[in-house]
């Protein structure tokens, strides 16, 4: 077993009734535990340092990103999805890097390892710690904390969420198969789950898929007419882009080693937003899920590239300059 991956997290439950709070410690000791032997098989070292499980989700995260000296203003609330968690480095005071995994209670209904919606909120944050460990790996501490805004990093960022999402939610699925058992002895899986506490990833991607055409064409109209500026422009268009992507990767991530995956592809392409703004580069994307053979580097590449014309089909194309990145727009693919 990997040394870095027998550290001992912090694990704190304060947004937890009193009289759960022991069993949540064990219960989240015991997904950490399972996580570890995840971590080993995969090579990625599971740095975790502390868990917070928060009533005041957002409260609390801005307080431990402004304790990095990061700017807060972190909002849990997104343009299709809502945040019941977040995953993000810190250094101990010793200066070594790790990372806390701060998840909402109000989130998570009444404790147990057999609620689904329980298990698989605080499962699926924790296991995000094993692919942020492998982007450390991938780019060194010194580019993976770096701060400044280059158009290389923001389409490696949001390339590897999506890949991440993916990934996190198969590892998730297989982690249940060996710990939640139903009552007649057969094991849960992730969709199962997932339906039980009524998520269903699919209809929210394609009621995101509806909207888009409208939202896109609206705003860069906005934008060409002086009614929004580029960074009110920025910051409507790309958190709605990056998040309907990331839809994708949680309904493939269920489906698509079944039957139904072929029918939902289909679907997606035969909508405005498919035939407009995602094209072929969706099939770039979904080509890079669950693809063993291929090194992640060159399927992040894949998926980089991707999302960049995506985003040009809406209209935006980024360039790095002196100060950051410059957002040209045009008008979206017709």
């Amino acid at each position: 077993m990997n040394c870095e991956n027998l550290r001992q997290p912090i694990i704190e439950v304060p947004g937890l009734p009193v009289d759960v709070q022991q069993t949540a410690l064990e219960d989240i000791r015991r997904l950490v535990n399972a996580l570890r032997s995840v971590g080993d098989e995969l090579g990625n070292t599971f740095l975790l340092d502390r868990v917070l499980v928060s009533s005041q989700f957002e409260e609390d995260v801005n307080h431990l990103l402004q304790e990095r000296s990061e700017l807060t203003g972190y909002s849990a609330v997104r343009k299709n999805v809502h945040a019941v968690g977040k995953t993000f480095w810190i250094r101990s005071d010793q200066g070594d890097l790790g990372f806390v995994v701060v998840i909402d209670a109000n989130h998570l209904g009444t404790w147990g390892l057999n609620n689904a919606r329980c298990l698989t909120t605080v499962l699926h944050e924790l296991t995000h710690v094993l692919y942020e460990a492998r982007h450390l790996k991938r780019l060194g501490e010194k580019e993976y904390t770096a701060t400044g805004d280059t158009r290389e990093r923001w389409l490696d960022q949001w390339a590897c969420v999506i890949l991440d999402e993916f990934d996190v939610d198969r590892t998730v699925d297989a982690v249940i198969r060996k710990i939640a058992t139903k009552e007649d002895g057969q094991h849960w899986s992730l969709w199962e789950l997932e339906e039980a506490h009524g998520v269903d990833w699919s209809q929210s991607l394609f009621d995101a898929l509806d909207r888009m055409p409208q939202f896109i064409d609206e705003r860069v109209w906005q934008f060409h007419t002086w009614w929004m500026n580029i960074n009110e422009l920025a910051g409507e268009v790309i958190p709605f882009v990056n998040d309907l992507l990331v839809l994708v990767s949680h309904t493939a991530a269920l489906y698509i080693e079944t039957e139904r995956w072929p029918k939902l592809m289909r679907r997606i392409k035969e909508t405005e937003a498919g035939r407009r703004f995602l094209r072929d580069h969706l099939d770039s994307i979904v080509e890079e899920f669950d693809d063993k053979q291929t090194p992640f580097t060159m399927a992040l590449e894949r998926v980089y590239k991707a999302v960049e014309r995506i985003f040009g089909n809406c209209g935006l194309g980024f360039k790095t300059v002196d100060n950051g990145v410059y957002i040209s727009v045009t008008e979206p693919l017709r």
